[in-house]
């Protein structure tokens, strides 16, 4: 059982992406296209001393972005993985109802 439970979690860990290291120039280009604008949507997920983290989702892709502080300001919050405290950005779809 415990064999299993670690092919599980291996799998598990694999498949998920590591977060991209990115230009904001980039980030902004990425946010215009997607897949579902009924679904689609970027959140900052904070910052820590050097990073400002985002997610993007999209019709079962969740995607993570890593920009350098220096090159995009933007009122800080502390870095969470906590869905409930992140905040929803006025990118993709939501860039186009503004």
């Amino acid at each position: 059982m415990k064999y299993i439970l670690v092919v599980l979690f291996s799998l598990f860990l694999f498949s998920c992406e590591a977060p991209k290291i990115i230009h904001y120039s980039e980030l902004i280009e990425i946010s215009k296209t997607w897949k579902e604008p009924k679904v689609a949507i970027w959140y900052y997920q904070g910052s820590d001393k050097i990073y400002h983290y985002f997610q993007h989702r999209d019709l079962g892709v969740e995607d993570q972005y890593i920009v350098i502080k220096s090159e995009f300001n933007i009122q800080e919050q502390v870095l969470s993985y906590n869905p409930n405290v992140w905040r929803v950005m006025p990118w993709g779809p939501l860039a186009t109802k503004h």
